[in-house]
């Protein structure tokens, strides 16, 4: 899964690159060039507590890539890639509250594509 996910990270990347680089021959001066960015930070995840366990939150990984382009006076899409590693981690213990029987760690992979749409003043 994660060999997958940098080929298709790597593709994406040099595909906005060539895109960036190619000029149109009839600029419109009312609608300037699409911008790229990158995002990424970290975020707590937890799902519900399971019977006899007692839960914590779990520190995961959140990067993604936009390209965002004006289409219209006030008017602008923003296609975004965007990774996020999140799940939990459980210490399983007796339903008398005894000593600990064993831990679990819960890892989920997520890949979203939001297609967004704003609305407003560009913000720089």
């Amino acid at each position: 899964m994660y060999r997958y996910f940098v080929i298709t990270l790597v593709l994406l990347l040099v595909n906005a690159s060539v895109l960036h680089g190619q000029e149109l021959e009839a600029k419109s001066k009312e609608f300037p060039r699409a911008s790229f960015g990158l995002k990424g930070g970290i975020n707590l995840s937890m799902f519900s507590a399971s019977i006899n366990s007692e839960s914590r939150a779990k520190p995961g990984l959140a990067v993604g890539m936009y390209l965002k382009k004006q289409i219209g006076p006030k008017f602008y899409f923003r296609p975004e890639l965007y990774y996020s590693n999140q799940g939990q981690k459980d210490n399983y213990v007796y339903p008398t509250g005894g000593p600990s029987i064993g831990t679990t760690t819960t890892n989920m992979h997520y890949l979203n594509v939001p297609l967004l749409f704003e609305l407003g003043n560009k913000m720089s």
